[in-house]
């Protein structure tokens, strides 16, 4: 008879298997605001900017406003953020991609013995991204680092903790850097072409992480 651990097992992998994406339903924070707010005005609204790390809050990294535009309790938000990834299924491995070409090298690849949570795929796509570029990277991506929007959205993360703002600098250019001020997180999809899940990303407010192209349904 199997044990437990074994069909654990077999769950996780028949649930991680993207040709049945359809019995699977995201919780809410993971799927694009833009869909879920054709089915109700007062859907909450979550903004995660990637290159700021969602475990310190401090950052501003994450965001979650209810249907009336006010910040969420401290206890909702966090009720919000630990979510299971499937509520109908207790997922122990994912691997994602970024939807932009220039991230499509480095998969995100997300685990968790008692079920992955929103949480923990936002952690994994920052920490993923946030990885300093290598010499080769640096090399390859050398014509894009130099372009005036690469190094903005350098400084800008670079700014946002005065404590890490000289390490940073000291780091030099990470992998998120590359898609500029395109670090708004807007949802996971999935992609038949490859079998594979996607998530999207939105340019995101110089200032503002709440002010962004989420608003905009034209």
């Amino acid at each position: 008879m199997e044990n437990e651990n074994i069909r654990n097992l077999k769950r996780a992998l028949t649930y991680s298997d993207p040709r049945i994406d359809g019995s699977v339903i995201f919780a809410w924070p993971l799927d694009a605001y833009a869909k879920r707010r054709l089915d109700d005005d007062q859907t909450p609204k979550l903004f995660f900017d990637i290159s700021r790390d969602p475990t310190d809050l401090s950052l501003g990294g994450i965001r979650i406003l209810d249907g009336e535009g006010h910040d969420m309790p401290d206890d909702l938000f966090d009720q919000c953020l630990h979510l299971k990834f499937a509520p109908n299924t207790q997922l122990m491995m994912l691997r994602i991609k970024c939807q932009e070409s220039i991230l499509d090298q480095w998969d995100v690849t997300i685990k968790r013995e008692d079920g992955i949570r929103v949480i923990d795929i936002f952690q994994e796509i920052h920490n993923t991204y946030n990885i300093v570029l290598n010499g080769a990277e640096s090399k390859h991506f050398n014509a894009h680092l130099a372009l005036p929007l690469s190094d903005q959205a350098y400084k800008r993360r670079a700014g946002y903790n005065p404590f890490f703002k000289a390490a940073a600098r000291r780091r030099g250019m990470c992998r998120v850097d590359l898609v500029q001020n395109k670090t708004l997180f807007n949802g996971l999809i999935f992609n038949a072409d490859i079998g594979q899940y996607h998530f999207q990303l939105l340019e995101q407010h110089p200032t503002d992480i709440c002010s962004s192209t989420l608003f905009d349904f034209s």
